[in-house]
């Protein structure tokens, strides 16, 4: 498993790109979100209250789903997720 092999460096470097690029499905939601209010506004009649991403941002959470309490085990299984499928490499580990 990768949180067995993953450093707490490569972890917070992980982090850091999140926060500097996101990626995810949650982002994705989000701009699909952001274009579908921007059509949803110019096709709205003069008398509708304009929309707003949050009205197109799907909810995933299943009613038995219990509520997401580790976001550290979520993104380790995400990091662990984008290596196995390939579409990122992880970094090889420094000689000492």
């Amino acid at each position: 498993m990768l949180a067995d092999e993953l450093t707490e460096q490569e972890f917070q470097g992980w982090q850091q790109y999140f926060l500097e690029e996101p990626f995810g499905q949650s982002h994705l939601d989000n701009l699909v979100a952001i274009l579908t209010a921007v059509v949803a506004n110019l096709m709205r009649g003069e008398d509708q209250d304009p929309f707003s991403p949050d009205d197109f941002i799907p909810k995933y959470k299943l009613k038995d789903e219990p509520e997401a309490d580790n976001s550290v085990a979520a993104d380790l299984a995400y990091i662990n997720a984008l290596v196995q499928s390939g579409m990122v490499q992880r970094a090889p580990k420094e000689v000492q």
